[in-house]
């Protein structure tokens, strides 16, 4: 479907062809043959464009060939989310994954590798999101996360570390720090509350919130060392015994009215 198609709801039309010297109106005439002469000016400069495409194109291009049997990593959108972690640290993230076994090749540009049994992800990718690997087999290989949408593995919450509430919009709104399944708890992201519930509705919040932990919550009663609010209002203003002098300006214009 063409792009024409797809606003108008029919396909666009065809301009025929014509043999010059059919019209026996000498101005018709001229006015096909000067369109037909248009036409084919831009049919050559539109393959002209197309060749210089292609030539920029191919010159970032590297060939890739790999063969049965071969260990390669795998590269994928590390932590594509399907709801509210967005990682502020996007580009420390894991970007390949592995290393996994060439089985076959598939077409011309793509291969199937030998994943693990618990994967969701389909075993087949493209050529440019493989990449060999050199060194000793004798490694544990980097685990696929267990979710996956749209061949693009999925983050889900584990265990809930903290809560605290922010002030945001003036309301103060409940946020937990979450700790999502297969990653160090290093890279815990604080989510909002509702947007958990609303994203992960199975997620059982009171099942994992983790009791021997501190809270951060703004929202608790302050300490009974800390002074509350109506003390610090009752409390009388302190003032520096630093001496205050009239500006420059000011004596000046005084001055003036004076003399």
């Amino acid at each position: 479907m063409t792009p024409f198609e797809a606003v108008y709801g029919y396909a666009p039309p065809t301009v025929a062809s014509y043999l010059p010297g059919s019209s026996k109106i000498a101005q018709l005439d001229d006015c096909l043959v000067e369109r037909q002469t248009l036409l084919a000016r831009l049919n050559v400069n539109l393959a002209r464009a197309q060749n210089r495409m292609k030539m920029q194109a191919d010159r970032h291009r590297k060939e890739r060939h790999f063969e049965e049997g071969e260990w390669v990593w795998v590269k994928l959108q590390p932590y594509r989310q399907q709801s509210v972690v967005k990682r502020t640290t996007q580009k420390l993230a894991k970007k390949y994954f592995g290393p996994f076994q060439i089985i076959k090749r598939v077409g011309t540009v793509a291969y199937e590798l030998k994943l693990p049994a618990d994967s969701r992800i389909h075993p087949v990718f493209h050529v440019s999101l493989l990449k060999a690997y050199r060194g000793n087999l004798d490694i544990n290989p980097t685990p696929l996360p267990a979710l996956a949408i749209e061949d693009q593995p999925v983050l889900e919450p584990e265990v809930v570390l903290k809560t605290r509430e922010v002030k945001y919009q003036d309301q103060n709104l409940p946020q937990i720090l979450v700790k999502w399944k297969n990653l160090p708890e290093a890279e815990a992201t604080w989510e909002w509350l509702d947007d958990v519930k609303t994203n992960y509705p199975a997620f059982n919040l009171e099942d994992k919130v983790v009791s021997d932990r501190e809270s951060t919550d703004t929202s608790l009663a302050p300490s009974p060392n800390e002074p509350s609010s109506q003390d610090n209002s009752e409390a009388p203003v302190r003032r520096g015994n630093r001496a205050r002098n009239a500006p420059p300006w000011h004596v000046d214009f005084i001055r003036q009215h004076l003399s």
